[in-house]
């Protein structure tokens, strides 16, 4: 949108009516009339799409969540039987799976003596808190998403603050001389 008038630009994509939404115009939010409830919202409230014209769904967020809510209930059979006609054909992944054994990172798996050894390594702690683990579901394979390799386990706060940050060096020490600023809490 940039180089254009929002305004102009929200007019032609939505075929907004001035009078109408003009509060919205005027802050320089987009709005959209969602197709099934028929009531204008930012666009923000519409879930992204590649294929539409203007690279956003036609129902809101709230109306599609009840659509998929609706079509599970009425199509629940053949839901369930999809899914068991996968745990018949994937027993070994499914077994690996309800034991929680089976830890996906960046595509690839990690085994079960993988984990075991990474665990043993690090004392059943969490490297960067070393907060001690109390069950093998407490801990989150850490790795580069750029490289895809496996840095060591994590708990869970850890590995989402990392994520946050987006493993961002500099975020990370610009957090830190914040905390610094205004006083480490303990």
């Amino acid at each position: 949108m940039e180089g254009r008038d929002p305004l102009l630009f929200c007019i032609n994509m939505y075929r907004i009516e001035v009078s109408a939404d003009t509060s919205a115009l005027s802050l320089g939010v987009c709005v959209k009339t969602c197709n099934k409830c028929q009531i204008s919202k930012p666009l923000s409230e519409f879930s992204k799409n590649k294929l539409r014209k203007d690279g956003h769904n036609s129902n809101c967020k709230l109306c599609h969540k009840d659509y998929v809510a609706k079509h599970y209930q009425e199509n629940k059979s053949k839901y369930l039987e999809k899914a068991d006609n996968w745990k018949n054909k994937n027993p070994e992944k499914r077994r690996k799976i309800s034991t929680g054994w089976m830890r996906r990172v960046s595509g690839n798996y990690v085994t079960e003596a993988q984990f075991n050894e990474m665990l043993t390594a690090q004392n059943s702690c969490c490297l960067i808190c070393e907060k001690k683990f109390l069950t093998t579901r407490d801990t989150h394979v850490d790795h580069d998403h750029i490289t895809g390799k496996i840095r060591g386990l994590l708990c869970s706060s850890c590995n989402k603050g990392l994520g946050f940050f987006k493993d961002s060096v500099k975020s990370l020490e610009l957090a830190i001389q914040y905390i610094k600023k205004f006083g480490e809490q303990l």
